[in-house]
């Protein structure tokens, strides 16, 4: 139980810092907004999207539960050295904002 209680502290430290935060959509918005990404010829990329007070509700009234994502920082790029792979660059702008609490 107690290790519960660290993680949500530094769960809630990340949500303070700016670097996760709340996202509500449903399975089924989500694959939506796969489709159309995919209809473009483009790949789906999820990024936070900003929720107007009455939407938060409703989807409160809804019974929706937020997922918790890490807000992906794609204005740079990953570099290091693999032991395997050498040189590695990872540019983040392929990386989604991807959920680490359900």
């Amino acid at each position: 139980m107690q290790r519960l209680e660290i993680y949500n502290q530094y769960l809630q430290q990340l949500i303070n810092e700016g670097k996760a935060y709340y996202a509500r959509e449903s399975t089924e918005e989500l694959d939506t907004s796969r489709k159309e990404a995919e209809a473009c010829k483009q790949p789906f990329r999820y990024r936070a999207k900003e929720y107007t007070p009455s939407e938060i509700e409703t989807f409160k009234e809804e019974g929706r539960k937020p997922v918790i994502r890490f807000k992906v920082d794609n204005s740079r790029k990953v570099e290091f050295n693999d032991m395997v792979k050498g040189d590695t660059v990872f540019d983040m702008r392929e990386f989604d904002d991807f959920v680490i609490v359900k």
